[in-house]
């Protein structure tokens, strides 16, 4: 799960790695945006429009806060933030900015993949 916002540009920078480890099928990336809903009303669609990003989840922010230190207690708030999870719902890695090598990396090395 990748946590950002449309405002945010380490957010925007990792997208199209994001987007493209998505697209290999390998495992599922599920954007979550963390903007505020006012700022939401219409640009959301447009955001992912220009960025290629096919589909979007969003939380209120509340909701997401919570979600996102339940399973990372010692979260800074800052984002990008995305948590990686095995299939079977445990938690395996947290990562601030990132690529798509290195969250390959980070499932290659989870034997519980294998």
């Amino acid at each position: 799960m990748n946590f950002y916002a449309t405002f945010c540009k380490p957010c925007i920078r990792e997208l199209p790695d994001l987007i493209s480890l998505n697209n290999e099928k390998e495992v599922a990336v599920y954007f979550v945006s963390m903007d505020e809903k006012r700022v939401l009303s219409g640009s959301l669609s447009s955001f992912m429009k220009a960025h290629n990003l096919s589909k979007s989840y969003y939380f209120e922010e509340d909701s997401a806060l919570l979600f996102i230190k339940k399973n990372y207690p010692e979260w800074n708030n800052e984002i990008p933030i995305s948590l990686v999870f095995h299939k079977s719902g445990r938690i395996i890695a947290q990562k601030g900015l990132t690529d798509k090598e290195e969250l390959k990396m980070i499932i290659k090395e989870d034997m519980s993949f294998q």
